[in-house]
């Protein structure tokens, strides 16, 4: 998918991943801002929050230049605890 610029975006050519329940498995990007090596972010422990499914931990790794992500190092991980949903 490429977003338009002025689109708030990690870059804006990124691939999205969804599996047969169509949740988002992962997303593939090379950050512009850090300038390091092509990520692929994958989203695990989905729950739901005010009826609405999030993805709750989040693990991002390198990928080479065949797209193959390095699973045995995170560099970053992210744990979600809480959502909320507002409604207007």
């Amino acid at each position: 998918m490429t977003f338009p610029s002025g689109h708030a975006s990690l870059n804006p050519n990124q691939a999205f991943y969804y599996d047969e329940q169509l949740m988002l498995r992962r997303m593939d990007y090379s950050p512009e801002v850090t300038g390091i090596s092509p990520i692929a972010q994958y989203t695990h422990d989905p729950k739901t929050f005010d009826g609405f499914v999030f993805p709750t931990r989040r693990l991002m790794h390198r990928r080479d230049a065949d797209g193959v992500a390095d699973q045995n190092i995170a560099l970053l991980t992210f744990d979600i605890d809480a959502v909320a949903v507002e409604r207007s």
